[in-house]
């Protein structure tokens, strides 16, 4: 007789509000509706044809990751949620803007193509060694690799039918086409203002992988006697 085949069962993504369930999180800064607008056109240029083997971000959901931690328990999460406010608290605002088209880990081994970050990224290297100090004391274990802010705009998937050296010939032309016209470029930058941070969490359901604001942190107002130029100056050389 012949074998029955296995049934498979359909599972459903688990309730995300249910105690049992995890809570995958992470720390971020959100950006300004013009950067959402210019990230929108880049990858929809980049997207075009569907010739790069990318799965694209919703621009929607671009932020700026300065921590991510991953799966925790619900009990954990609440105190990660109130361990963090301290942290940015002791940072005034201050302000990046937008910076070249990037590729990480490099051009000739692309997995994530990104707007990158340009301005006084000391200030945001510093605010997060004190986020990334807090989970420390709480136990809450982190990623060692090297950090490097950035927008993403998508992953790469699977290249088995793509040779590298076509795949990066690729998003090299058509990063120079974007940056001819202006977009994705540090020479026509978009302000991104950091005066807040935010703890996210990532939910996957039935419409895919969703964020939701757990909480939200501001950073210290700008102290008295700065003006908002010093502020957007990548040259700027408070301490």
């Amino acid at each position: 007789m012949p074998k029955k085949r296995p049934k498979f069962v359909r599972q459903r993504p688990p309730d995300p509000q249910s105690l049992e369930a995890t809570w995958r999180l992470f720390v971020a800064i959100p950006v300004p509706p013009p950067v959402t607008t210019m990230v929108r056109e880049i990858t929809a240029r980049l997207a075009a044809d569907d010739a790069l083997p990318v799965r694209w971000g919703e621009p929607e959901q671009t932020h700026l990751t300065i921590e991510f931690i991953g799966e925790v328990a619900k009990e954990q999460a609440e105190l990660i949620r109130m361990a963090i406010a301290p942290a940015v608290a002791s940072h005034p605002v201050f302000r990046l803007r937008t910076a070249d088209l990037g590729v990480l880990p490099s051009l000739r081994r692309p997995r994530v193509l990104f707007l990158g970050v340009h301005g006084p990224v000391h200030r945001l290297e510093s605010l997060r060694d004190d986020v990334s100090a807090v989970l420390t004391e709480i136990e809450v274990p982190r990623d060692d690799a090297p950090w490097h802010p950035h927008l993403t705009l998508g992953r790469v998937r699977s290249i088995a039918n793509h040779r590298t050296r076509d795949l990066t010939e690729q998003i090299r032309s058509r990063y120079e086409a974007l940056m001819a016209d202006g977009l994705g470029t540090m020479r026509q930058p978009v302000a991104i203002p950091i005066d807040e941070v935010v703890l996210m969490r990532s939910l996957l359901d039935h419409r895919g992988v969703r964020y939701e604001v757990v909480e939200r942190y501001p950073l210290a107002p700008r102290r008295p006697g700065r003006t908002t130029a010093d502020h957007d100056t990548g040259d700027d050389q408070d301490t």
